[in-house]
């Protein structure tokens, strides 16, 4: 017979103690399942966070060797731009570009490019290029070296400065990957081969012959081309000749196509100070490097000349000014020519002249007035007040003073095949003594351009029916109360004598009137604006051979009881604004308000009074 023992709580738990504790006697969390390997698992987790973290950092220093060119020690390209940092446009300099493999293993696939400035010309490359400013140069062994020689030229502005640039690839035998190096030069061009000087009176008299000398030399030992010399005189100084002539009329410039080694090239000057000269004058000459159309600044040189007022003050002033002028064809020139005689000493035998000097063989765009022209004596484009038309110039005392007032009225419209659109005006005066020194003096005032603006003419039209007689407009002519009639607007421009631009043509819309979108323009665009109610049409060029420019928009009425036997008004006044292009002037024009009267449309006259 089997005996069941009781055990106490306290020998149950010695002996699940002694069941489940581990190699140092302490007992597990039992609410954890499968300690073990939950401990195990994490260790594999902890070593491989370990492992990818040696790998990256292994990697990454890898990465960092080879980029940095730590496995490099020393440079295996050597490379260098030897020649002058400071230079003279225009002289032909040499530069060496040198290369040497200074490593230990073979360089290929060696290539240079070149990068020159625009005011850069390449005269000689030893050896040539491969091909456009680049030199193939293949394999280099260790230790070897290479050179380029150039040789070129700098056109360019002084001073100034430029760059010349060498950029090599290459490939060291060991590696698959290009390799870079780039060389710079920054070259000074603070001189230049060509040289300047101008010579001339320390003084003189206004109205006195004077000659002035340039020269200009070129001082390297090979020619030079494409110099260019220009004349800055005063804007009082008349030149009446230069020998040589200039390149082109009326423009004081001398273009020198070549100029050889120690050359030297002269201009003559001849000329006189105007009137209004006083005191210090500079003339300055400037001799360029002309390249690709402009003008690079060589060098410059100035003659001082101290001028001494004339003993005769006077003046030329057209429509109130003393400036060039740009005038309307039909206005009248109110001219008007002032003097004194400033000196201690009777003048005697004084001649005024005033010279209308037309550009070009044409005839001058004026209505002669013999009855205008302030006493003087009219022949041909010249007016002349002598002793005759004013005996006082017989002998004019000291501080004798005097006023000429001329009108000359301007022509309504210009036959452009037969007249001019643009002259010059100049005063002169002359005396053949001076107390008792007889000595023929002449001055003269600076001549005053005036150029005439375009001839545009505009004309605003409202029709119900087109010239071809087909109907444009809709609903019932003449208008009737409450019944809806439409018109066509049309707007013409007519332009022959120079370009336009920037032209602007705007009306207004009644309130009565409604906008229909309906337009048509070959220049430009025409717009309606509902808030303000303007009708514009813009056109940003019109040509000067363009003859007759037109646009066209429509709108409608619906007339009431109170515009019965009346003309309803269609578009109020209508401005046009514009810019001549050779003048430079804004011009206006004005056109009045239109109504449904259609004073130019034959099919629908008569009938634009409003009916019930």
């Amino acid at each position: 017979m089997t005996h069941r023992v009781h055990k106490t709580e306290k020998e149950i738990q010695e002996e699940l103690h002694a069941i489940y504790q581990d190699q140092r006697g302490e007992m597990p969390n039992l609410r954890e399942l499968d300690p073990m390997r939950s401990s195990q698992f994490r260790r594999v987790i902890i070593r491989v966070i370990g492992a990818l973290a040696v790998l990256s950092l292994v990697s990454w220093s890898g990465f960092m060797l080879w980029t940095r060119g730590i496995f490099h020690t020393q440079k295996t390209l050597e490379t260098s731009i030897n020649g002058p940092r400071e230079i003279r446009a225009g002289e032909e300099t040499a530069f060496t570009i040198r290369y040497a493999n200074t490593g230990a293993v073979p360089m290929a696939a060696l290539e240079m490019k070149l990068n020159l400035p625009p005011d850069f010309t390449l005269v000689s490359a030893q050896p040539q290029a491969t091909r456009e400013k680049t030199w193939t140069l293949g394999s280099l062994t260790p230790g070897s070296d290479g050179a380029i020689l150039l040789s070129g030229v700098f056109h360019s502005q002084v001073p100034s400065t430029s760059t010349l640039q060498a950029f090599f690839t290459y490939r060291p035998a060991n590696f698959s990957s290009e390799f870079q190096d780039i060389q710079t030069a920054t070259i000074n061009i603070n001189q230049s081969v060509l040289e300047v000087a101008v010579t001339g009176p320390p003084k003189t008299l206004s109205g006195d012959d004077v000659i002035y000398t340039i020269n200009v030399q070129n001082t390297s030992r090979a020619s030079v081309e494409g110099a260019t010399v220009i004349l800055l005189s005063p804007n009082d100084f008349l030149l009446t000749k230069a020998e040589p002539a200039p390149t082109a009329p009326d423009v004081s410039v001398w273009n020198v196509p070549t100029l050889e080694s120690g050359q030297l090239f002269a201009i003559t000057l001849r000329g006189r100070y105007t009137a209004s000269a006083n005191g210090e004058q500079k003339m300055e000459a400037r001799v360029s490097f002309l390249k690709d159309g402009v003008n690079l600044a060589q060098a410059n040189a100035t003659a001082i000349t101290d001028v001494i007022g004339s003993t005769v003050a006077f003046h030329l002033v057209l429509n109130g000014s003393t400036e060039d002028r740009s005038e309307n064809l039909g206005d009248t020139l109110h001219v008007s020519v002032d003097y004194k005689n400033t000196s201690d000493e009777v003048l005697s035998d004084v001649l005024f002249t005033l010279t209308l000097n037309p550009i070009g063989a044409k005839e001058l765009p004026v209505v002669w007035d013999p009855t205008s022209l302030g006493g003087g004596i009219q022949k041909g484009n010249v007016i002349t007040w002598n002793k005759t038309a004013v005996p006082d110039f017989a002998r004019l005392a000291p501080d004798a003073t005097g006023v000429f007032d001329l009108r000359i009225p301007l022509v309504e419209s210009l036959d452009q095949s037969r007249m001019t659109d643009h002259f010059s005006l100049k005063l002169s005066v002359s005396f053949a003594r001076v107390g008792s020194i007889t000595k023929k003096h002449t001055i003269e005032t600076s001549p005053m351009m005036v150029t005439l603006n375009s001839n545009l003419s505009t004309t605003a039209e409202a029709r119900y029916y087109t010239t071809d007689g087909e109907a444009a407009g809709s609903g019932p002519l003449p208008p009737k109360v409450d019944a809806t009639t439409s018109y066509r607007i049309v707007w013409f421009l007519t332009n022959t004598l120079h370009p336009l631009k920037e032209t602007v043509v705007t009306t207004t819309l009644p309130s009565h009137v409604t906008w229909i979108n309906r337009t048509e323009t070959a220049y430009g665009t025409v717009s309606f604006d509902e808030p303000t109610r303007v009708v514009t049409w813009r056109v940003q060029e019109l040509p000067a051979n363009l003859g007759t420019a037109s646009a066209t928009f429509d709108i409608s009425i619906t007339p009431k009881t109170h515009d019965v036997g009346s003309f309803v008004k269609l578009i109020n006044a209508t401005s046009v604004e514009t810019i001549d292009v050779i003048t430079q002037a804004r011009l206006t024009r004005s056109m009045e308000s239109l109504t449904t009267e259609l004073p130019t449309d034959q099919e629908a006259a008569g009938k634009g009074i409003v009916v019930e």
